[in-house]
Order: structure tokens, then sequence, then C-alpha cells
């Protein structure tokens, strides 16, 4: 008989792409906690901001929240977060639920 190489083997490729697949996502859950501390972060500075023009640091936390969509795609996994995006507050709870859901 003559040597198999597994790679041929279509249940192998299966279980690798599987494998590394799941490392990405992990990869990806890691990357949503940095940005949801870094938005949380900025939340706590626009509070701490009373009066102060706070034009410029509401305009990143807008921004942060909608990239945050788009670059983890957090429909997939939460279909009304979009309105969300109006109360900060509410976003960061939706987050901290996908995070601990996909953990």
């Amino acid at each position: 008989m003559g040597h198999i190489e597994l790679n041929n083997l279509p249940g192998y490729r299966l279980l690798n792409n599987f494998k590394r697949r799941k490392r990405v996502e992990k990869l990806n859950v890691e990357r949503l906690k940095n940005s949801l501390d870094y938005l949380q972060s900025k939340q706590r500075e626009l509070k701490r901001q009373n009066e102060e023009d706070t034009r410029t640091l509401e305009s990143l936390i807008k921004y942060l929240k909608k990239d945050m969509i788009d670059q983890y795609k957090l429909t997939k996994y939460d279909l009304y977060i979009k309105q969300d995006v109006k109360d900060t507050e509410t976003f960061i709870n939706s987050v901290q639920k996908i995070i601990e859901d996909n953990q």
C-alpha cells in the first residue's frame, strides 16, 4: 500500500478548517473586548467632562460604535444593535452580552 497523506482526506481538511476558524473567532472576541474597554474609557471620560466642549469626544464615541458594528459584524449576533447605537450604555451592555455568549 502506498503512503496516504492526511491533507488529501476531506474530513481531515474540514477538521483543520474548523479548528482554524475557532481560533480566529476567539481572537476576534479578544479584540472585541479590547475595543469595548476603549469605548468604555471614552464614555467615562465624556461623563467627567461636564459642560466643557465634548463634541470631539461624542464624535469619537459615535465613530467607535459604528466601527465596532462593522468590523466585528455585530448584527450577526444581535439584530437590534444598530438601534442601540443611540444610547452608549445600552450599546455597551449589548456588546458585553455578545462577548459572554461567544466565550
